[in-house]
């Protein structure tokens, strides 16, 4: 069936009509939901803004105590580091101090072994500390028997010493002029350039006791003559013992001393020492006067160049070397039998 056109027209104008009221009612329907959506959407743009301004914050506190514990781990650090160091400060002190307490100690119980090794060494009596003898002083010969003379004597010789305690003015004038010349040559000290050189060449070398030019001009120019004896086995025996330290030189103590053969110089003559070169078990050898002082020059020779070498005595080098050349002239007069004087004591600065 054909419809008329003029319907048709009608009919779609109806169905157009029909679905633009359609459509303003779902609109209408649709608007409250639009807005609780675009409320929704506010809320949430807001929300996202609010937690990224939090996180934003929060991001920079965390920075912040991270910087502030950073730095007060380093600061604890810094403070258990100096701790360390003041504590290894600390140790290393008390480390230093120890190890000087002990050297002192050390050095203490060298110059207490030193001393008794003076104190026990050839020629110490009461004369030992003296550099020169008096003119009233008496030989030791004298002295070992005047103890066996009666009380008269002695004080007919004290009496004697009185009187001639006072010189007359002619003795003085006629002494006078050598003792002025024996003043003045003992108070000439010339250093002589080769035996100085010497000299400082051994202290520089560590003082050795043997082959170096200095010791060995003294081996052959003083040592060597001074223990030349009769008896030349005994007086090598000695020798070593002196240089090894274990010589035993010491007084018979005897009232009256007799006349003996001397064991170094098998000659018949006094002798109010005796020697041995080794322990206690060893021989003793009996000697004369002579041949003890010409033992206890070497004996104070050797005893300072011991001591200068272990570090217990430290002069200077012009007092050390006068020391040694006084100690050179001492054995040359104790190997004449002249004016011999133990001169264990030593200069110091």
């Amino acid at each position: 069936m054909s419809l008329d056109p003029q319907d048709s027209i009608r009919a779609s104008a109806r169905s157009t009509t029909s679905s633009s009221a359609s459509t303003s009612s779902d609109s209408e329907l649709m608007s409250p939901r639009a807005e609780e959506l675009l409320r929704m959407q506010a809320e949430l743009r807001a929300t996202r803004t609010a937690l990224a301004e939090k996180d934003k914050k929060m991001t920079q506190i965390q920075t912040t105590v991270d910087e502030e514990v950073q730095e007060l781990t380093e600061k604890l650090f810094q403070e258990a580091y100096k701790m360390v160091n003041n504590a290894e400060e600390r140790r290393e002190k008390a480390e230093k101090l120890l190890n000087e307490s002990r050297l002192e100690v050390e050095v203490l119980q060298a110059e207490v072994r030193a001393l008794k090794e003076l104190i026990s060494a050839p020629g110490m009596g009461q004369n030992h500390f003296k550099q020169t003898t008096s003119p009233e002083h008496k030989s030791t010969l004298s002295k070992l028997f005047n103890g066996s003379s009666n009380s008269k004597k002695q004080k007919e010789v004290s009496e004697k010493k009185k009187a001639s305690s006072l010189p007359s003015t002619s003795s003085y004038s006629t002494k006078s002029p050598e003792d002025r010349e024996q003043k003045e040559a003992d108070a000439v000290e010339e250093i002589d350039p080769i035996l100085f050189s010497e000299f400082e060449s051994w202290r520089a070398s560590g003082h050795p006791d043997k082959s170096h030019p200095f010791i060995d001009r003294v081996l052959i120019e003083e040592v060597e003559p001074c223990m030349l004896f009769e008896n030349s086995e005994l007086s090598s025996e000695v020798m070593t013992a002196i240089r090894e330290n274990r010589v035993q030189l010491e007084p018979l103590n005897e009232t009256k001393p007799s006349i003996r053969i001397c064991s170094l110089t098998n000659a018949n003559r006094f002798c109010p020492y005796r020697v041995r070169t080794g322990d206690d078990g060893s021989e003793w050898h009996f000697v004369s006067l002579i041949a003890r002082n010409r033992i206890a020059a070497v004996c104070d020779f050797f005893t300072c160049i011991r001591y200068l070498s272990q570090g217990l005595i430290k002069p200077g080098p012009r007092d050390s070397y006068f020391h040694v050349v006084n100690l050179r002239k001492n054995m040359s007069l104790a190997k004449l039998g002249l004016g011999f004087v133990p001169r264990s004591n030593i200069r110091h600065n």
